[in-house]
């Protein structure tokens, strides 16, 4: 079990016995709940710093520093890209391999607080107004499925 936690760490548990495996020290909350793909962790923090981990150590691959932070939302893997949201609204696409900037895209409708749902169509996003989003993860584009009125 691999979980954020309100003191800037990412740990992984044993599953067998509950014994922590190891502990990553990041520079604030992990609010979102971290990504594990294969043999990494994706896991992002208040600061808006982005941490590709390994899973088996812990130890650090890579990290990305977003524009303004404060990451809430669980990171997303589609179609090769790591999808990030800011809660200012930024979504950020990043190489999964090494964490380079692919494309960002702002919304204006509101801000990104809840974890996407990844579907063939693209990556949905519900904003705290209630707007409905879908960004595309191989382009970066955004489209506004639904604004409440």
């Amino acid at each position: 079990m691999i979980v954020g936690t309100l003191d800037a760490h990412v740990r992984a548990y044993s599953a067998d016995d509950g014994a922590e495996r190891w502990a990553f020290t990041g520079s604030e909350w992990f609010w979102a709940t971290p990504l594990v793909t294969g043999s990494i962790v994706y896991a992002a923090d208040l600061d808006g710093r982005v941490y590709a981990l390994d899973e088996a150590t812990g130890a650090e691959r890579w990290r990305s520093v977003l524009a303004r932070g404060n990451v809430r939302a669980a990171p997303v893997l589609a179609s090769g890209v790591l999808v990030i949201a800011e809660g200012d609204g930024t979504v950020f696409g990043l190489d999964p391999v090494t964490g380079a900037e692919l494309w960002s895209v702002e919304t204006a409708a509101g801000r990104l607080l809840a974890s996407p749902l990844v579907l063939e169509s693209g990556i949905l996003f519900v904003t705290d107004s209630g707007a409905l989003l879908r960004v595309q993860p191989t382009a970066g584009t955004l489209e506004t499925l639904y604004t409440p009125k």
